[in-house]
């Protein structure tokens, strides 16, 4: 069986990679009831950024069914904000556990999600505490749990997160769309976000169902204008000059080169 995210063959997202040209930011509603990996024929393979805000290199791995394994980066690069990333699954291909290891037996994360009907429905997620073979070991520094709302597009459009240790009021995040498919705010109980000057093109998040249900960002077209595309109408070289474009835990894409192997 499929993991739960990945809702259709790809036998139709081949025919909606042509259909949907880059020319078209309109995606009707039978697209997403079909799925969301319309990218699904390009894997990133590396994300790399040398700019006066940020400086990394990283690595991605998948396994044989096309989920992320892991994102490395150099040993030299890893620290507070900037951990490695694994994903494990379950014997049915089902995402369990997303993960930000360091190399000393610490991680900054760690999220554990919860089925129910064969559809992810929250997590459990811990922060600050000690790991080894790739289960965590003790009391985390924090810890939460969180529910998910789904639309009828199966985006998450809302998470309710409550504090495990200490008594306090219940975090509510929202992700709002528009008509094209694009998220176009974000707010939670501290902290609201808009989201403008979309693109033509295919959004990075779309290559491959995990970026977009980790980050929660199912957006059809990328919030900026990259500086080349590739032929699946990809960013590959942005030279944006901010610092706002953050792509799964704290690897920030604005100016960035992505190197992606595509069928």
């Amino acid at each position: 069986m499929r993991n739960p995210l990945y809702l259709a063959s790809r036998l139709f997202f081949t025919t909606a990679l042509f259909l949907f040209t880059a020319c078209q930011k309109f995606i009707d509603a039978d697209f997403f009831k079909h799925g969301h990996d319309d990218a699904k024929l390009c894997n990133i393979m590396k994300i790399s950024s040398s700019s006066s805000f940020t400086n990394y290199r990283a690595t991605f791995k998948y396994n044989y069914r096309g989920d992320p394994e892991s994102v490395l980066f150099p040993d030299d690069e890893i620290g507070t904000g900037r951990p490695n990333l694994q994903f494990l699954y379950d014997k049915m291909g089902r995402l369990t556990d997303y993960f930000g290891p360091y190399l000393n037996g610490y991680y900054e994360f760690w999220f554990q999600y919860r089925y129910e009907d064969g559809k992810i429905v929250g997590d459990t997620s811990y922060y600050a505490g000690q790991y080894s073979a790739n289960k965590r070991d003790g009391e985390p520094y924090a810890k939460y749990a969180s529910s998910y709302d789904y639309d009828a597009y199966g985006r998450i459009i809302r998470v309710s997160q409550k504090n495990q240790f200490y008594d306090e009021p219940e975090n509510i995040s929202t992700y709002t769309y528009d008509s094209h498919g694009n998220m176009i705010h974000f707010e939670n109980n501290s902290y609201a976000r808009d989201y403008s000057g979309f693109d033509n093109n295919t959004n990075i998040h779309r290559t491959n169902p995990i970026w977009m249900f980790v980050d929660r960002n199912y957006s059809v077209n990328n919030p900026f204008t990259a500086a080349n595309y590739n032929g699946s109408h990809l960013p590959v070289k942005t030279n944006l000059g901010t610092f706002q474009h953050g792509f799964l835990w704290q690897i920030y894409i604005d100016d960035a080169t992505i190197d992606y192997q595509c069928k």
